[in-house]
């Protein structure tokens, strides 16, 4: 639909990705399996997100958005109420912290990067209404965007498709294919 061919490697396999940095136009890490403190104990799979995220226009989702946080010295919790199903209002907010607009979204996590200690370097771009939770990062410089929730399930029906339309417009501003 945005023009984009895609290749597919699980989680665990990232550092796979190493080899094909020069090959790729940017990089979106998507949902995964389970709890993404696991990668504490896995710091070479950190430092392989990491070096993704300073090299290519990169995006984050669910499962991706953590290891994203985790990479870049965020903490991840474990929520008392997970988040599932659709219809979770999610706020954008601004760089003020002002509301820019409110999406329906689809969820499905048991876990969210803590408020607690979140780096200088990493700004909130999303909020969970219901309970306030971390919904998105951005990462000061530019480096990466990520989401916790599942913009690609489109619950509203497209209230988070722009998300998508903005990674790819980052790939255009690099002057990477026509898309």
């Amino acid at each position: 639909v945005r023009g984009i061919k895609v290749h597919l490697l699980p989680w665990d396999r990232v550092e796979l990705w190493s080899g094909l940095l020069g090959e790729l136009d940017g990089v979106l890490f998507s949902n995964g399996a389970g709890d993404p403190r696991c990668l504490i104990e896995r710091p070479h799979l950190l430092a392989v997100y990491r070096k993704i995220a300073e090299t290519l226009p990169t995006m984050g989702i669910c499962f991706g958005h953590q290891a994203l946080a985790l990479a870049f010295g965020a903490r991840i919790d474990k929520l008392t109420f997970g988040h599932h199903a659709v219809n979770h209002p999610v706020a954008r907010v601004d760089k003020d912290g002002s509301v820019k607009s409110v999406a329906i979204t689809s969820q499905n996590h048991n876990y969210a990067v803590s408020r607690g200690g979140l780096p200088a370097t990493l700004v909130v771009s999303h909020l969970h209404l219901n309970d306030g939770t971390i919904a998105g990062l951005r990462h000061r410089d530019g480096l990466f965007q990520s989401v916790q929730f599942h913009p690609e399930a489109g619950p509203g029906p497209h209230d988070a498709g722009e998300l998508f339309d903005e990674f790819v417009e980052s790939l255009k501003g690099l002057g990477i294919g026509s898309c």
